[in-house]
C-alpha cells in the first residue's frame, strides 16, 4: 500500500530524502531544487520513500503555483503515484487560493510528450502574467479541474519561446 504525505522540505532529514529521490529519478537531467521553498510531498511504500513532488509560487503567472518536480522510482511505476501526487498539489493550490498550477518541461522531450499527449486544441486563451494569447488544449481531470496543454514556455533568458507547457486550472 502507498501513502502520500505532505512533508517539511526545510527539515534536514526530509531534505536528504528528497535529494536522494531526486538523484535517483532525475540523475543529471535536472538541477536539485531548493527544498526549503514551497510545498513538498513524499509517497511511501511502507516506510520507504519511493516518490516525491513539489509546488512553489509561480514567478511568471499571477495567483498560481509552479509544479516544479515529480519523481517516482522506476520499480514503483504503474501505481498511479504521479497522479496521486499531482492531486495533492492541486488540493494545496486550492487551499492557497491559487487559480492555476503551471509547469514547463524545459528540454525534457519525454516529459513534454507525456504532459501534452492527452490534450486537444480547443481555444485561444489569455493566461494572466504571460501577457499574450496562447493555443490551449484541455481535458477535465477526475478532481474537477482541467488539465490544459499550452504551446509556450519560458526560455532561460526569460523570454517566451515555443515549446510544451501546461496549466492545471484549480477551479
Amino acid at each position: 500500500m502507498y501513502q502520500i504525505r505532505a512533508v517539511d522540505g526545510s527539515d534536514d532529514e526530509i531534505a536528504d530524502t528528497l535529494v536522494e529521490l531526486h538523484q535517483l529519478t532525475f540523475v543529471d537531467a535536472a538541477s536539485v531544487p531548493n527544498f526549503d521553498q514551497g510545498h513538498w510531498w513524499l509517497a511511501f511504500h511502507g516506510t520507504e520513500a519511493v516518490a516525491f513532488a513539489g509546488l512553489v509560487p509561480s514567478t511568471h503567472v499571477c495567483n498560481a503555483g509552479y509544479f516544479c518536480r515529480v519523481g517516482v522510482l522506476s520499480e514503483h511505476w504503474g501505481h498511479q503515484l504521479q497522479l496521486r501526487l499531482m492531486r495533492a498539489l492541486e488540493a494545496r493550490a486550492r487551499v492557497n487560493g491559487w487559480c492555476s498550477i503551471v509547469s514547463d518541461t524545459m528540454e525534457n522531450l519525454w516529459s513534454a510528450i507525456i504532459s501534452s499527449a492527452p490534450a486537444t486544441i480547443c481555444s485561444n486563451r489569455h493566461i494572466p502574467g504571460l501577457g499574450r494569447e496562447l493555443s490551449i488544449g484541455g481535458r477535465s481531470s477526475n478532481s474537477g479541474g482541467a488539465l490544459l496543454a499550452v504551446s509556450v514556455k519560458h526560455s532561460p533568458g526569460g523570454r517566451l519561446a515555443a515549446g510544451p507547457f501546461f496549466v492545471l486550472r484549480a477551479q
